[in-house]
């Protein structure tokens, strides 16, 4: 420590141990070293780092405080915070052959290691250089290293960081929309299935001969039995033999002419019809006040989005918030490919989380594009008038 404090220059070193010596008086330990360059222990930095992950403020603050009383430069220490976050995630990625500047290798290090994520590791070295930059140029020190453990804090709850959240909002949301796609599914199998009706009278035919006389059922019948054509096999393959065929004649008799955009057309359109039906029935649930509440927020849900992801707020610009249930929201979109780009998971998932934030609850996200609501707000109308 004494040659990497020295940054390698012999006669800093030699007048840095000879410092040491003189304060230790008898064996040299590590804690001397870093008391007389006026850096803080290991000790200290561990109770910080843990009690960072653990959310409790009101020890940091009291740490703190008590290591200002003590003579410690905040700068110091947040320059040793910083080094000792950066040892820790070598060691969380690398392993033990990195090379340490503050960590000392033990079981309570190695235990903590196993415990905590990379992404909180990453993030707590990101912000300790931004608290660096702040105390350059503030005149309360103090102060702002408070501030920023609150912060740090109140960011990181449990060493989750923003993308682990975000990865967990997307599989919550993916999981809620294959739930309530299955549910409406269910929904129309009973109702067509209601709609059917057996029959009322079940009537037995008793067979008949070639002279239309009828027989018992217990009576034995000889099956007619037809002689089928020899077939001579073959090497030809379906392919090949469909290809001479063609040529021969215009479509071979075994071959079905199917239009392919009406297919597609028919297929759309049930799509958009599934669609249509289920906006229905949420528009008779619709929470007007809530389609108030998160109108009103507008500007601010676009600022989320837009600090979030830019990507996501582009296509979020062109939306409408058509209506608002309990557990819904729809978005509309001018045409079905926007609709598309916002369902895209890099989208709607920061889209949804900044919406769950302004409503304070969780919510299921539906894009649809204009025509499909179109055909929805006629339907309703219709069944209201």
């Amino acid at each position: 420590m004494i040659a990497r404090l020295a940054q390698g220059g012999m006669r800093d070193a030699l007048s840095l141990l000879d410092q040491v010596l003189a304060y230790a008086l008898e064996d040299v330990n590590i804690d001397h070293v870093i008391e007389v360059t006026g850096g803080v222990s290991l000790n200290h930095l561990f109770d910080l780092v843990t009690n960072v992950y653990n959310r409790d403020i009101q020890f940091l603050i009291q740490k703190v405080n008590t290591l200002i009383d003590l003579g410690k430069d905040p700068m110091l220490l947040v320059d040793d915070l910083t080094l000792f976050y950066r040892d820790l995630l070598l060691l969380k990625t690398i392993g033990k052959e990195v090379e340490l500047n503050r960590v000392i290798l033990d079981e309570k290090i190695e235990s903590f290691i196993d415990t905590v994520p990379i992404g909180h590791l990453q993030s707590l070295i990101k912000q300790w250089n931004e608290v660096k930059a702040v105390l350059k140029v503030t005149s309360n020190p103090k102060a702002s290293l408070e501030i920023a453990l609150v912060d740090m804090t109140a960011d990181h709850p449990n060493g989750l960081d923003s993308s682990e959240l975000l990865a967990l909002k997307k599989e919550i949301t993916e999981l809620r929309n294959l739930v309530q796609k299955d549910l409406s599914s269910n929904k129309v199998l009973l109702q067509e299935a209601k709609e059917i009706k057996e029959p009322e009278e079940t009537i037995e035919v008793q067979p008949e001969d070639d002279n239309g006389t009828q027989h018992d059922s217990s009576e034995e019948i000889e099956p007619e039995i037809h002689q089928l054509p020899d077939v001579k096999e073959s090497n030809v393959d379906f392919l090949t033999q469909l290809k001479e065929d063609l040529a021969n004649s215009s479509v071979p008799e075994y071959v079905e002419v199917i239009d392919a955009e009406s297919v597609e057309g028919e297929v759309k359109n049930n799509e958009g019809n599934s669609d249509s039906k289920w906006i229905v029935s949420l528009m008779e649930i619709g929470d007007k006040e809530a389609r108030s509440h998160l109108n009103a927020q507008r500007e601010q849900l676009e600022k989320t989005v837009k600090e979030a992801r830019m990507t996501a707020y582009t296509i979020l610009k062109e939306s409408e918030i058509g209506l608002v249930t309990a557990e819904e929201v729809v978005m509309i979109y001018p045409t079905k490919s926007k609709a598309k780009v916002a369902d895209r998971v890099g989208n709607s998932s920061f889209i949804m989380g900044a919406i769950e934030d302004i409503l304070g609850k969780e919510m299921n996200i539906k894009n649809i594009d204009r025509e499909t609501w179109n055909v929805a707000l006629s339907s309703f109308k219709s069944q209201t008038a």
